[in-house]
């Protein structure tokens, strides 16, 4: 699963041509929703993941549960809900199409090494991302009525959560790295044609779960 900055990231590419933009700091706020999840708890992981057998990520369960293209497209609710489904979509993205992104792999390194070392840069590159889109927002929850079926969801977790991941952007932005593992322009012309797959979904949503 790629860190949260990624989905920062990705939603910097899809927020300005999505309805949602009239409520940015509440699809971010939706965007970190599947992360606030209890730690060290497999169910609570599950659930805000949408989780089946075999850990796929059921999106179809998740447009039903939040009545994903049934809520108004420019209200709070729908705002969340989009940023919670984009991140569950950029997940399963990852997970079919993970392997395609260009990573230069050292014959000395380990695997756990290099995701460590991949996970460090892309959240380098990712820094401004979040910065700029997320930096000065300060979403308020009274306005948000979570749909029945996202209604297990701790709002408050979630801003919490939103304002860790923009602190670790800071730091992030700060540190001296020298990429030696993942090229930038490839990095963005991957999550690019992620961005357009999501994009063209969105236009034309499949009926399953509708």
């Amino acid at each position: 699963m790629p860190p949260l900055s990624t989905h920062f990231r990705f939603s910097c590419l899809i927020v300005p041509r999505l309805a949602a933009a009239s409520h940015v700091d509440l699809f971010l706020l939706g965007t970190v929703a599947p992360d606030a999840f209890r730690p060290a708890d497999d169910a609570s992981f599950a659930e805000h993941h949408f989780s089946r057998e075999g850990g796929r990520i059921d999106l179809a369960s998740f447009r039903k549960a939040a009545r994903l293209g049934t809520l108004p497209a420019a209200s709070p609710a729908s705002a969340f809900a989009t940023g919670y489904y984009a991140h569950l979509w950029l997940d399963a993205f990852f997970i079919d199409h993970g392997n395609e992104l260009p990573v230069a792999r050292s014959v000395s390194a380990s695997q756990a090494d290099l995701r460590l070392a991949v996970r460090k840069e892309a959240e380098f590159f990712n820094a401004p991302f979040v910065l700029a889109l997320a930096g000065a927002s300060r979403p308020t929850t009274e306005e948000l009525s979570l749909p029945r079926g996202l209604e297990f969801i701790d709002k408050e977790a979630c801003a919490r959560l939103m304002r860790t991941v923009v602190e670790e952007a800071h730091a992030a932005a700060l540190a001296a790295i020298v990429p030696t593992v993942l090229d930038e322009g490839q990095y963005d012309e991957f999550l690019g044609t992620g961005a357009e797959s999501f994009l063209a979904e969105r236009r034309c949503p499949s009926r399953e779960g509708a």
